[in-house]
Order: C-alpha cells, then structure tokens, then sequence
C-alpha cells in the first residue's frame, strides 16, 4: 500500500540510491559498529548460574 492505496509492488517506483561519502560515511560505519557491539553483547549470556556442590559442602 503506498498512501492507503494498494499498487502493484513491481511497479512502485523506489529512490534511486545515494553512496555515503566523507563524514557521513564514517558517522555510517561507527554507528554501525557500535550496534554490532551491541547485539554481540546480547549474545553472550547475561546470567552465569551457580552449580550446587553435591558433596556436602
């Protein structure tokens, strides 16, 4: 749908594509960096549990 009408999507013209350059390129490649960094934390377990010691202790 494009502004509540319903359209052919082969037919929805799309804008035509812009290369980052210079600053805003690097801004781009940190930002991106930074939310990498962020998903491999949720990665990683956040919570260790402790193992119980069946040996009387």
């Amino acid at each position: 749908m494009v502004n509540g009408t319903k359209v052919d999507p082969m037919r929805v013209r799309l804008p035509v594509e812009r290369a980052l350059k210079g600053e805003e390129l690097e801004v781009f490649l940190q930002e991106r960096e930074r939310i990498d960094d962020l998903l491999k934390e949720q990665e990683t377990p956040a919570l260790k549990m402790a193992s119980a010691d069946n040996n009387g202790g």
